[in-house]
This record gives C-alpha cells, sequence and structure tokens, in this order.
C-alpha cells in the first residue's frame, strides 16, 4: 500500500476508499455495449500514416469553448505570418486529458497545425508531432456537449469490441468546421490503434 494511501487511512479510519475519488462511471450493459460498438464500426475508416509535424499553441483554460477559440485564432494568425497557411487551414487538435479525471482548469489542449520538420517555431509556439502509425477516425457531427461522452463511448464500447487497442490514450481531432457554429461541431476523432494482444 503506498504511503499516503495508508496515511489517509490513519487520518480518516479504515472506513476510507481509495476508489471513492475517482468518478469511474458506471459500468454498461453488454448489449448497449455492443449497440454503441455497431453505431462506430459503421462510422470508421482506417488511415496509415508517416506522421507529420505540427507547430502548437496552449490553450490556457482546459477545454473550454471560448478559450479553445481565442487559441486557434491566435494560433492561426501566428502561421499565417510564418507562410505555414495561406488559404484554408488545416487544423488539429491534441487533447491530454479526460474531463471526468482531471479537474477542468488542469485539462491540457494544444491547438496544431502541421509545418516542416525543421523550421524553428518562436515561443509561444512550440512542436507537436502526431505519430506514424495506423489510425482509427471517426467522424463526429453534432452538439460540443456530447463529444467527451462520444470519446468516451469509442473507448468504452468499440474498442472493446473491436480486433484493435489504442496504441496511446493521446486522441487527435482533425477539424472539419473551424469552430463550433450554433453549440455544433464536425470533425474527425484520430486514434492511433495496435493490434489487441491476447
Amino acid at each position: 500500500m503506498p504511503a499516503s494511501i495508508g496515511k489517509l487511512i490513519s487520518e480518516y479510519g479504515q472506513d476510507f476508499r481509495a476508489e471513492a475519488l475517482y468518478s469511474a462511471p458506471p459500468p454498461l450493459d453488454p448489449e448497449l455495449v455492443r449497440e454503441r460498438a455497431a453505431a462506430w464500426t459503421d462510422k470508421v475508416r482506417f488511415e496509415n500514416v508517416a506522421g507529420q509535424y505540427f507547430a502548437c499553441l496552449a490553450a490556457p483554460g482546459g477545454y473550454e469553448a471560448e478559450g479553445l477559440e481565442r487559441t486557434f485564432h491566435e494560433l492561426i494568425k501566428r502561421a499565417r505570418q510564418l507562410g505555414l497557411c495561406a488559404g484554408p487551414v488545416d487544423t488539429w487538435g491534441i487533447a491530454y486529458d479526460s474531463p471526468q479525471l482531471t479537474a477542468p482548469e488542469l485539462c491540457r489542449f494544444h491547438a496544431c497545425v502541421p509545418c516542416p520538420a525543421e523550421l524553428e517555431l518562436p515561443a509561444p509556439l512550440f512542436r507537436g508531432h502526431m505519430l506514424p502509425g495506423r489510425y482509427a477516425v471517426f467522424d463526429y457531427s453534432g452538439p460540443v456537449s456530447q463529444v467527451a461522452e462520444a470519446y468516451r463511448s469509442i473507448y468504452s464500447c468499440w474498442f472493446r469490441e473491436s480486433s484493435v487497442a489504442p496504441a496511446d490514450y493521446e486522441p487527435l481531432g482533425h477539424f472539419v468546421t473551424d469552430f463550433p457554429e450554433q453549440g455544433a461541431i464536425e470533425f474527425e476523432m484520430w486514434f492511433r490503434v495496435r493490434p489487441r494482444r491476447g
């Protein structure tokens, strides 16, 4: 038992349960898992990519919509100044945290645009990358308020029923529309995958 858990038990008594600190969702009914997995299977496509480099800008307020919009506006302005985009902008995002497990103000999000590997990036921009590999790609079109649930459904239902597993837990978003319109957004969810073991 970790010393920190032992200290909490000694302070709060034997009734202290460490799992009560976490907000894990209740287990899903197996039939519901199969139904949701089948719905995502109808939407998935697979892409093999060589990887690419990004110019990134960190969002200061986690996944808060207005903060994300300001971050993308600032990124696009700086990308145009650097000659990375002249016409339509190819925007990506990397979400690092689950809002169910991480405090909203601590959730990390990087807004990204592709850039050459050799380009020197002035602060506050920094380099990111899309790793090479095979990706499962899902189209999402709907309310911004349901995006987290879509990710959760793919991880807890589709992956469970599929022949692949996540290669990591840093999904990428590829934006079809630059910003939410009337509370809705269109984008692609990219998950790097590997064959399931066992």
